[in-house]
């Protein structure tokens, strides 16, 4: 976007509504109030109670029916969360090759098919949600909100179906999405707004903020921590969206395995804290995960040629293995350096 556009994107989202067009007609619709909100959020409730004995498909129903389609599998949860985790890796792996241009494209390229293939993986999980009760209860909800908020400039309509379906359909096309948002978050005229504003320039209570406007506020956030950060990334990265969540990641994968490494040594105390190797039983897969990715990349390709060695004869002793072998070629080095020296 450029300044202009930033500048119409911001202001729209400063006045607290949604302008939209149906039928050759101009509205706006409102940011509901904190009243209107907890109404339609009964409204939902009793349209779940009311509408409970209807026929409605059940959630494992809508898999079945997927699956039988062949648009969904048994493992296709799975591969969601396998496709989620090789898109966080990718950014990673863009951030650190930041410098290398050459080969930014073809991680960008493989970071924009990860993307597609999880956000299709995604919506095909939840395209028969509005057969279900808590999705048509939901819809209903939208719908109350937006009979509740329509205006016609300053005056308060009651629309028809036909102007709510329009209105609903409007605001999922001309919404902004995540980019768009970001790049507003980062960029002026909002960074002004947001710095002399902050935490909340809008008009509104905190309850009353639109979608757009909470997402906006959060990504402000983010950059501000970003901003305040002693390992602040340059603003080019800051500036490329998977670039920067690469480092944001990283940032999150140190702090999370900080805190691992301190309850496991808070569980062990001072005892083993200087052990080269500790063993720790584990009940679970995830907790055996937990453990192994505490390791540093090093100590995990140790483990990974100790298991190959032991996989190839079948047993194996300390002297066997590479890493101590080198080790043991590094002491006996140090200790003929150190004998040298004290001559």
């Amino acid at each position: 976007m450029d300044h202009l556009e930033r500048l119409h994107r911001v202001n729209l989202l400063l006045t607290n509504g949604f302008y939209c067009r149906v039928d050759q007609k101009s509205y706006i619709l409102r940011n509901p109030s904190f009243n209107i909100l907890s109404a339609a959020e009964s409204f939902y409730r009793d349209t779940v109670r009311e509408c409970r004995f209807d026929v409605w498909l059940t959630e494992g129903e809508c898999r079945q029916i997927l699956i039988k389609t062949g648009q969904w599998s048994q493992n296709s949860e799975k591969d969601i969360e396998q496709v989620e985790k090789q898109l966080e890796d990718a950014k990673v792996t863009l951030y650190r090759g930041c410098f290398t241009v050459s080969k930014l494209e073809p991680i960008r390229r493989s970071i924009e098919r990860l993307r597609k293939r999880l956000n299709r993986a995604i919506s095909i999980k939840h395209s028969l949600d509005h057969l279900t009760l808590k999705g048509f209860a939901f819809g209903e909800y939208h719908k109350f909100i937006v009979k509740a908020c329509l205006y016609d400039g300053d005056k308060k309509i009651e629309p028809n179906d036909n102007l709510i379906n329009g209105v609903l359909f409007q605001k999922s096309e001309s919404g902004l999405v995540e980019k768009q948002i970001r790049e507003l978050a980062r960029t002026e005229p909002w960074r002004t707004y947001w710095n002399i504003g902050k935490p909340n320039p809008f008009k509104c209570h905190i309850c009353e903020l639109g979608d757009e406007q909470k997402a906006l506020v959060a990504y402000s956030k983010m950059y501000d921590n970003a901003f305040e950060n002693s390992d602040c990334p340059a603003q080019k990265i800051i500036n490329d969206d998977d670039m920067f969540d690469g480092w944001l990641i990283i940032q999150k994968r140190q702090r999370e395995k900080a805190m691992a490494e301190q309850r496991v040594n808070d569980s062990l105390g001072n005892k083993q804290k200087d052990a080269d190797e500790i063993f720790i039983p584990v009940r679970t897969k995830e907790d055996m995960e937990n453990i192994q990715n505490m390791n540093s990349p090093t100590n995990q390709m140790i483990q990974k040629q100790r298991f190959a060695k032991i996989k190839q004869q079948g047993k194996a002793e300390d002297k066997d293995f590479i890493d101590v072998k080198m080790g043991v070629g590094r002491k006996t080095r140090q200790q003929f350096m150190d004998k040298v020296k004290s001559k």
